[in-house]
């Protein structure tokens, strides 16, 4: 189980037509950490 919080600029996105990856910092020792979410848009 994962998720994600405090997602900013979602309203800039359209409903439909993207994906959405998210790509995990390491960080040692630590039970959580942040991702770099990122927005593919289909051509």
């Amino acid at each position: 189980y994962c998720h994600m919080e405090k997602l900013a600029n979602l309203d800039k996105l359209p409903a439909t037509g993207f994906e959405i990856c998210c790509f995990p910092f390491k960080i040692k020792r630590a039970s959580a950490g942040f991702v770099r979410a990122v927005a593919i848009f289909e051509d």
